[in-house]
């Protein structure tokens, strides 16, 4: 609604609440970038596929992470301010029929299973978003002297009727109450983080181990989170709370718990230190909710009752590594012993064969031999039988030689 050129007290809306004049209200508009009304998330859609934006929702964790998890929450945002009704007084007041009206609005948007999981992480960003328009018609309302004033100036992006209980309501003494102490805690808050918009649980998640997508443990989450780009703390309240995790850690280090994980040691302490309260878990921004409130005594019976386990693993694991090593041994005492039935087969028939084998040399050399001496006695009986041819022939004279020698002889004998 555009304000009155006759109202004396309106104001501009903005920190110095300055009252202007008649002649001035006509150059109030500031150019800017405008608020964001899911032109970018709706192009996204339309060059996809399926019709639809890929986003993570972690099973173990209440954000969403990776690349589209700033669509997600501009979509969330968007959905809740155009469905989520402000005429209430908290967010547990809004009906049921316009919450399932925004999980179903942002299933239509994102390829993500309608799952119980997913629709309470589609719920609990929704519910944050929520608190973060009222705070902003909040800062609005506070821009004006009166609830009349204010009235006249209703942001663009809320309902008439919407914004007339919100300026009651922002008027009321028990919100005034509720503002009061909240600016009490907030000036409390020392601590500062480097994340702007970046919730700590997507830094871990695009933090995770290449190989082992483990995610960082909680004390090195807190390093990550509350340090410059340089290294430098953002501040000595943060640098102290890392100090007491360290001082946690070594104690819990002891020689009962020396062989317990480095990281579950680190989350263990970092509970320990920072504390945690109903629903959150400090130190680790929005996305994970404790299971239940545990004293540091607590804790440190936990950690002694992981340590137990891991050591039982480790036993487990000790008493598997040393069956294996038997059953390598028997196997290796099997094999050598085969081997060695092999050679000494090897060797006997080596034995045999070469016995073998000089049997049918020696064999073969006695039957040379027998061959040689028959050929020796069938020639030796053919020169007698040719030289008693040769001497048996008949003379000159018709006496044969034989018959002259033997007369020769007797001749001789007597004489």
């Amino acid at each position: 609604m555009a304000p009155s050129n006759h109202d004396p007290d309106y104001q501009l809306p903005n920190s110095s609440n300055a009252i202007i004049s008649q002649q001035d209200c006509t150059n109030t508009r500031k150019n800017g970038r405008g608020r964001t009304i899911g032109l970018g998330v709706s192009k996204k859609k339309k060059k996809s596929a399926t019709g639809k934006l890929h986003v993570d929702i972690p099973a173990d964790k209440m954000v969403a992470n990776g690349p589209g998890a700033a669509n997600f929450v501009t979509e969330v945002s968007i959905v809740v301010l155009k469905n989520a009704p402000f005429n209430v007084k908290k967010w547990g007041k809004i009906p049921q029929a316009k919450l399932d009206k925004i999980v179903s609005k942002v299933l239509d948007t994102f390829d993500i299973d309608n799952t119980t999981h997913n629709n309470d992480v589609i719920l609990e960003t929704a519910k944050r978003l929520y608190r973060n328009h009222r705070c902003r018609f909040h800062q609005h309302f506070s821009q004006y002297n009166t609830n009349e004033i204010a009235l006249k100036h209703k942001p663009e992006d809320i309902s008439e009727e919407d914004w007339k209980f919100l300026v009651d309501y922002f008027s009321s003494p028990d919100y005034k109450a509720i503002s009061e102490r909240n600016k009490v805690n907030k000036a409390k808050q020392v601590i500062k983080h480097r994340c702007g918009r970046k919730s700590f649980q997507a830094v871990s998640y695009d933090a995770r181990d290449p190989e082992t997508q483990k995610e960082p443990n909680f004390q090195d989450l807190w390093r990550m989170t509350h340090t410059n780009s340089n290294g430098e703390w953002k501040d000595d309240a943060s640098k102290e709370i890392h100090t007491k995790v360290e001082e946690a850690c070594s104690e819990l280090a002891t020689a009962e718990h020396v062989d317990c994980d480095k990281d579950m040691l680190a989350n263990i302490a970092f509970k320990s230190v920072v504390g945690e309260r109903s629903g959150y878990s400090r130190g680790l921004g929005a996305g994970i909710k404790p299971q239940k409130r545990k004293a540091v005594t607590g804790l440190h019976e936990e950690l002694k009752k992981e340590c137990e386990k891991r050591h039982d693993m480790e036993m487990k694991l000790k008493d598997v590594e040393t069956q294996l090593q038997e059953e390598r041994k028997m196997r290796e005492e099997m094999t050598a012993k085969f081997e060695e039935s092999q050679r000494q087969i090897g060797e006997e028939m080596e034995k045999q064969v070469e016995a073998k084998m000089a049997n049918m040399f020696r064999q073969m050399l006695n039957f040379q031999g027998g061959q040689s001496s028959g050929a020796l006695t069938i020639e030796s009986e053919s020169n007698h039988r040719a030289n008693n041819m040769t001497t048996d022939k008949p003379s000159s004279n018709g006496v044969s030689t034989t018959s002259q020698r033997k007369v020769r002889s007797k001749y001789i004998k007597k004489n």
